[in-house]
């Protein structure tokens, strides 16, 4: 038998790695990007059910209409956004490394309990629960000088 801690249902999955798949991808100004993006979404969407939104053109994503109004947005740029099964990953790009550390603090204040934490130099990463709700604050600046950083925010219903 599986440890329930160590079960994953496919479509958080497929999320996970469509998100890593447009956070390593950086910016859509290539037009060709832009298409590849597009048929990502699609293809995303039509196989899985999972909602996507990337920016494309520069206009920003949008936050799916059902997550959960309550919770903070962080200061920065949606440029992807993802939805499935209750399960949310929204990626930003952000002014600076320290609004990871910002964010997630507003997690403590409102009373969700910290479970882990990891700072690995240019990428950390904090982890909440609540009664109904896990969520995973990350901010990397894998991306080099010059290019935002990107905040990874992910909610999911506690298990």
């Amino acid at each position: 038998l599986e440890a329930p801690a160590m079960r994953m249902r496919t479509p958080i999955t497929v999320i996970a790695a469509a998100a890593i798949a447009i956070g390593l991808s950086g910016c859509f100004g290539n037009p060709v990007e832009s298409i590849i993006e597009s048929t990502v979404e699609e293809a995303v969407e039509g196989a899985t059910g999972v909602e996507v939104d990337v920016d494309t053109d520069g206009s920003g994503a949008s936050v799916p209409a059902d997550f959960p109004s309550e919770l903070p947005m962080p200061d920065g740029k949606l440029i992807s956004s993802l939805a499935a099964d209750g399960t949310f990953i929204l990626d930003f790009e952000v002014s600076d490394d320290t609004a990871g550390a910002a964010f997630a603090q507003q997690f403590k204040d409102m009373g969700w309990t910290e479970e882990a934490a990891s700072d690995m130099g240019e990428f950390k990463t904090w982890v909440y629960f609540d009664s109904a709700s896990s969520l995973v604050v990350s901010i990397s600046q894998l991306g080099g000088e010059g290019v935002a950083p990107r905040l990874t925010y992910s909610v999911s219903p506690r298990t």
